[in-house]
């Protein structure tokens, strides 16, 4: 990932597996290592670990307020709504806003590069 003002960070899970569709698409990781904090796994309100994929369509988050991919414009293993958004909205300018792609709930700067890499494991 690199943010608008050039600060480049990694985030590697020993663990990321996604299950099936009749199983909501749930996110399992495990063994994280990087230099930023872990905004996936964890337990609790703030993690995405467990949780199904929601879309503006198939609404698979808790919260009983909205469905946070409408409201934050991208599909994601939303809690109530998340800590850490790779899919949300790209933004051109320097700041994020709440609808931004965003490692972290509270980056002030946006995401200009993102790369998810996954290796399946036979």
């Amino acid at each position: 990932m690199v943010t608008s003002d050039g600060y480049g960070s990694h985030a590697n899970y020993s663990l990321f597996k996604v299950d099936d569709e009749t199983n909501c698409y749930n996110l399992t990781v495990d063994g994280f290592s990087g230099h930023i904090s872990d905004r996936l796994g964890g337990s609790g309100t703030t993690s995405h670990n467990g949780k199904c994929f929601s879309t503006h369509d198939k609404d698979n988050d808790v919260s009983q307020e909205h469905n946070c991919a409408m409201q934050f414009q991208g599909g994601w293993w939303y809690h109530s709504c998340y800590t850490s958004n790779l899919n949300g909205v790209y933004s051109s300018g320097n700041t994020s806003s709440e609808t931004s792609a965003v490692w972290a709930a509270s980056q002030k700067s946006a995401l200009h590069t993102i790369v998810m890499r996954i290796t399946r494991d036979d």
